[in-house]
């Protein structure tokens, strides 16, 4: 296997791989993503991040999670993703795009900060995806072992999220 150059970059909680490829090839079908994902013998990490050439936008990225599916899209992702452009001066502009498998992402740098225009979050259940007969502020998710199930808002940003909302974070029982 050939050597690839990477970057391991950190966003909110979440890390990354982050590779150029418009600078060096990349083969996308044969990547060993949960090998290189493992953190005790892989590089480690939450997703993969892989900068292409796009037809439509200034760049593509194709995003992987550690289990090797690939993903729509990551908020914190395209900020690290926007920060190797920049540092790596793939592109001297302070507004640009990037595609990726849920649409294109308008991306804004400041002095101090990038900006990351996820557009409008998706409720309908059908398109999250999300198995609902109807559309809700809050759905009751039963736990498998007969405790209290949760109360839990649903959306999609590109990428399905549950929200459970706690008095304390310190606190709730998260085991």
């Amino acid at each position: 296997m050939k050597t690839l150059s990477f970057r391991k970059m950190h966003g909110l909680g979440n890390d990354f791989m982050v590779i150029d490829g418009l600078s060096q090839s990349v083969d996308l079908k044969n990547l060993p993503v949960s090998r290189w994902a493992d953190r005790h013998t892989g590089v480690g990490f939450d997703q993969l991040l892989i900068i292409l050439p796009s037809k439509t936008a200034d760049f593509a990225c194709s995003i992987f999670n550690a289990d090797g599916t690939e993903a729509e899209q990551c908020g914190n992702g395209m900020r690290c993703v926007a920060r190797f452009i920049h540092e790596q001066a793939l592109s001297n502009k302070n507004h640009f795009l990037i595609e990726t498998k849920a649409g294109v992402t308008e991306i804004t740098l400041d002095d101090t900060t990038i900006h990351v225009n996820m557009g409008m979050p998706c409720f309908e259940p059908a398109d999250i995806p999300f198995i609902a007969d109807r559309s809700r502020h809050l759905y009751e998710i039963p736990l498998d072992d007969g405790q209290p199930g949760f109360a839990v808002s649903v959306l999609s940003m590109g990428n399905p999220h549950a929200i459970l909302q706690v008095a304390s974070i310190q606190t709730f029982p998260v085991a």
